[in-house]
């Protein structure tokens, strides 16, 4: 959660070319995927952000918050048209970051808008294409491994 420091980073525990990130949150009693990684803007600094996995989003979004948190100032970029969770149409902002899940490093183009009322980031097909994803719920994670189609060239291996 931007702004709010909580201790370590959940889920980066990288196992033979795979992270597995927990997503222990319940909300109204049911489980969802709400996972931490890491995330930065160009040359910024690293920092923890929360995010739901949504592979019906077709586009990534972020809070205008998250972007404050990640070191942006204004809302600049591409613009262009999406709909929020609700249905309403709402302008948004193309900006580019890079995200960290355990030793992959992702660059990822994400949708930023000041009518985004939500106050939660989505990572959504956009993000979902770099790996194969496992959700197991019974054990409350999500096993992401490198793809090796056609974003092989796209996906670095961190060297930290």
């Amino acid at each position: 959660m931007p702004g709010k420091k909580t201790g370590k980073v959940h889920g980066l525990l990288p196992s033979r070319g795979k992270a597995v990130l927990p997503f222990p949150h319940h909300v109204g009693g049911r489980t969802v995927a709400l996972v931490s990684l890491r995330a930065r803007l160009a040359g910024g600094k690293w920092r923890k952000m929360n995010a739901y996995l949504d592979s019906g989003a077709h586009t990534s979004v972020i809070t205008a918050a998250t972007l404050k948190w990640l070191g942006g100032g204004s809302v600049t970029g591409a613009r262009v048209t999406l709909r929020d969770t609700s249905g309403r149409k709402i302008a948004c902002n193309l900006v580019p970051i890079e995200v960290g899940v355990g030793k992959f490093h992702i660059p990822l183009t994400v949708a930023v808008s000041r009518q985004y009322r939500q106050r939660f980031n989505i990572l959504g097909i956009d993000f979902f294409e770099h790996f194969r994803i496992t959700f197991d719920v019974a054990q409350r994670h999500v096993i992401l491994a490198r793809a090796i189609s056609r974003t092989k060239e796209r996906v670095s291996t961190l060297k930290n």
